[in-house]
């Protein structure tokens, strides 16, 4: 019996706790959309809607292709830590703003 690494638990991504992203993926590895939301506790169209608020808020050091390979969103692994504080701290700024 051979041993299996993390990654091959991670083959169907599909099935991932929050907890498990946290641990397992973010830093280390790609994230799409529905994984940012798994971690950020919302929705997949959520976080594609902060990408665009953070893009038209950052004059223009941000664009929506920088997220973009092809068409689907994808996360690179070296700064997706950074973007998720990003998106979420975006969304608890905004709150304050309606207060």
């Amino acid at each position: 019996m051979g041993r299996t690494s993390e990654y091959d638990k991670l083959a169907d991504k599909s099935n991932l706790t929050r907890e498990e992203i946290i641990k397992n993926m973010l830093n280390k590895m790609e994230l799409t959309p529905k994984e940012f939301a798994k971690v950020l506790l919302t929705d997949e169209k959520t976080v594609k809607n902060r990408i665009k608020k953070l893009c038209s808020s950052s004059e223009g050091m941000f664009e929506e292709a920088d997220f973009k390979d092809g068409k689907p969103y994808k996360f690179s692994k070296e700064w997706n830590g950074i973007l998720m504080a990003l998106l979420d701290s975006s969304e608890n700024t905004m709150a304050v703003q309606r207060i």
